[in-house]
């Protein structure tokens, strides 16, 4: 990634929380999807 570059990353259950999910915050078998953006690098 550049400086001042976006993605957007999908994590399937299988490589996040999975079936145990994470209670009260992440729902069993969740997809997660994080929008990220790259500010500094050094």
């Amino acid at each position: 990634m550049s400086r001042g570059e976006r993605a957007r990353l999908v994590c399937s259950p299988d490589f996040a929380y999975g079936a145990r999910g994470y209670p009260g915050a992440i729902p069993k078998n969740a997809t997660l999807i994080f929008d990220i953006e790259l500010l500094k690098m050094e």
